[in-house]
């Protein structure tokens, strides 16, 4: 059995540069990371012709079940869900103003709340692209 996760290696054998963290949180947000799962699956698929690819994995997988970072991984999904979980129920993430559209400019990433018809009438402004969509659909005949 594993000791406790405070003395875990805190390090990553498998990514080039060889990271090293500061504490179990940091690592297990690593391993998680695309970056991380990249560079795993690459050295993986090496390890098949490649002497030096096959033992980084094996020592890798060694380290990874010693150390039962799957459960901790594991552990902290968990706890992320149910956070998450409490958040939604707390109402945080319900609008404020309930005449407002969330909306996403795929174009940029940029989130906000698009004015509706009410807010409209009060002389509230749109967004740029909202706007425009508005006036192209306004001026043409019906």
């Amino acid at each position: 059995m594993a000791a406790a996760a405070g003395s875990i290696p805190l390090l990553c054998n498998i990514c080039p540069k060889k990271p090293t963290f500061s504490d179990v949180s940091h690592l297990l947000t690593h391993i998680a990371s695309k970056g991380h799962l990249s560079h795993y699956y690459k050295v993986k698929v090496r390890s098949g012709t490649e002497e030096a690819s096959r033992r980084m994995i094996e020592a890798y997988d060694r380290w990874y079940a010693d150390w039962c970072v799957e459960e901790l991984m594991s552990e902290r999904m968990s706890l992320k869900e149910k956070k998450r979980t409490r958040t939604k129920a707390s109402g945080e993430h319900q609008l404020a103003d309930t005449d407002a559209i969330e909306s996403r400019d795929p174009a940029n990433g940029l989130s906000f709340s698009a004015p509706t018809t009410s807010d409209q009438t009060r002389g509230e402004s749109m967004p740029p692209r909202e706007e425009k969509q508005h006036r192209l659909r306004h001026s043409q005949p019906t």
